[in-house]
């Protein structure tokens, strides 16, 4: 197994490590891919070309249409508040509220409305 990973931080690979990475590809190699949608449709398409050495490639995108998609994933405010429980145990009774306007000011997202969660803490 191989993984790579794009974010809005890291948007794109450096070239001379991609280059690397696929060059050494093999059939017993699986490419765990998160993140792809950060690939526009160039760049998508090289990557795809070239990752084809690998037995497999597996991506993680925010809207379906690269690949087909063999799992479809939704949050939830629940799986939201389900998450903070973990994170501040008792103490988040206190944000149930405010953790259910931020699953819906993120759209969803839950990485970011965690994010402005930690913003909101480190306030205090």
């Amino acid at each position: 197994v191989r993984e790579l990973r794009l974010d809005a931080e890291s948007p794109r690979f450096d070239r001379r490590f991609l280059d690397g990475f696929l060059a050494t590809l093999t059939d017993r190699d699986l490419i765990l891919f998160d993140g792809a949608e950060q690939l526009g449709w160039f760049a998508w398409n090289s990557f795809e070309r070239r990752s084809r050495a690998a037995g497999g490639l597996l991506v993680t995108l925010h809207q379906p249409g690269r690949l087909p998609t063999l799992l479809g994933t939704r949050t939830s405010p629940e799986l939201l508040a389900g998450l903070v429980d973990q994170i501040l145990g008792a103490d988040a009774a206190d944000v149930r509220e405010l953790v259910r306007r931020l699953h819906e000011r993120h759209d969803g997202n839950l990485r970011e409305a965690l994010r402005e969660l930690y913003d909101c803490y480190a306030r205090k």
